[in-house]
């Protein structure tokens, strides 16, 4: 099978070979190929299509982003990076909308190798051609979360205050309303009216202020309208008492896996999300099929399609850069533990908090065979006792 097929295409015939030269020591099964002009790039694409096309902004008298986005329309699956002259474009926002990754031409060509296998890890998660062009489509492709990284950078640090915590989340006003309305909430604040998010990072505390931000950023870069059968609100709530629970079953299991079990189960129907914003209808049919038959979604979802919304969602969750054993238990969160490699890792608690998160008259048959071969039976029971908290 030959390798992937990148071409690379910038004005500047130096930066060409050297790039090339770089990429083909590196990656000899690679088939490289260079333009310099629009007219070239598509020469090159008649022949055959590029797994990855990495631009420059600007391609001598032409406009790059405009060409990229035109590359997008009209091959989706194709991967596309942006090689930028500046490691400060690299946070464009319009450079993110039709990129999947943005690289600063002044770094290192190994930084841009990494890119691209890395972009195609993320490519690879889905193997149907179809999800792909969901996913990878040109329209407005959504930008990785920026404050919640932030906010966990800052949380490691000792020395961090209430107010560097407080200033990081007022750089996005819808973010910054979410955290403040629901801080105000009779769960969180007892009914009392949150004024300012010093306040509100006080009465939430760093952890849940984290999930609160993580779920905000990326619920607004997708919409979910009527048609696809779920509310985001739905999405949300499912999310947040999945994530408790498997913060709980970390601490109690795996106290290694916690903080990552509970961050996973924040995003870990973001595939859903998605799918709900590009192909509304189809996940409505799906989840129509799956209540009809009384099947799993994914299951409906890999017979009919051949991947599941937990695979879309690690593909995204991959090409934001979250941690590898985050993407992974997000891509195998319907995988029961006596399918999984021996041992307990994120995917196994996201597994068993879903089980816990069902009620006693939703649970699926197997749950109580994984349960016992775990040995945590009595556990399970007090597992799902926090739901009466959670709820």
């Amino acid at each position: 099978m030959p390798g992937p097929h990148v071409l690379l295409i910038d004005d500047d015939p130096l930066v060409l070979r050297a790039v090339r030269r770089a990429l083909r020591h590196t990656r000899p099964d690679w088939a490289v190929v260079v333009a310099s002009t629009p007219a070239e790039v598509f020469v090159a694409l008649s022949t055959r299509a590029a797994d990855v096309v990495v631009s420059d902004v600007q391609v001598g008298t032409h406009d790059g982003l405009a060409l990229l986005s035109e590359l997008g329309r009209r091959w989706p699956d194709m991967l596309r990076v942006v090689f930028t002259a500046s490691e400060e474009a690299c946070g464009d926002p319009e450079m993110s909308a039709v990129a999947h990754r943005i690289v600063s031409k002044e770094t290192d060509p190994r930084a841009l190798l990494a890119t691209i296998e890395d972009a195609l890890t993320a490519r690879a998660w889905i193997s149907s051609e179809e999800l792909r062009r969901i996913v990878f489509g040109a329209r407005d492709l959504p930008s990785a979360p920026e404050i919640a990284p932030k906010l966990r950078m800052i949380a490691r640090d000792p020395t961090a205050r209430v107010r560097d915590l407080a200033d990081v989340v007022a750089r996005d006003p819808a973010v910054s309303a979410r955290v403040l309305r629901i801080a105000s909430s009779v769960f969180y604040g007892g009914g009392r009216r949150i004024k300012t998010l010093e306040e509100a990072v006080a009465r939430l505390g760093v952890r849940t202020l984290q999930a609160l931000v993580l779920d905000a950023e990326i619920a607004k870069r997708f919409s979910v309208p009527t048609a696809s059968g779920i509310t985001a609100e739905q999405l949300a709530r499912h999310s947040f008492q999945v994530a408790r629970i498997a913060l709980r079953i970390g601490q109690d299991v795996a106290p290694e896996l916690a903080e990552t079990a509970y961050f996973a189960g924040v995003v870990h129907d973001v595939g859903q999300l998605v799918l709900a914003d590009r192909d509304p209808a189809r996940l409505a049919q799906d989840r129509r099929l799956a209540e009809r038959s009384g099947q799993p979604l994914d299951v409906v979802e890999a017979e009919r399609h051949g991947n599941t919304h937990a695979t879309v969602g690690a593909a995204l969750l991959h090409l934001w850069s979250f941690e590898r054993s985050l993407v992974e238990g997000v891509a195998d969160h319907h995988r029961a533990p006596s399918e999984r490699p021996a041992g307990i890792d994120v995917g196994t608690i996201l597994w068993m908090a879903q089980a816990a998160a069902r009620s006693p008259e939703e649970a699926l048959p197997e749950v109580a065979v994984e349960v016992a071969a775990l040995g945590w039976g009595t556990r399970f029971s007090l597992w799902r006792d926090d739901l009466t908290s959670i709820a």
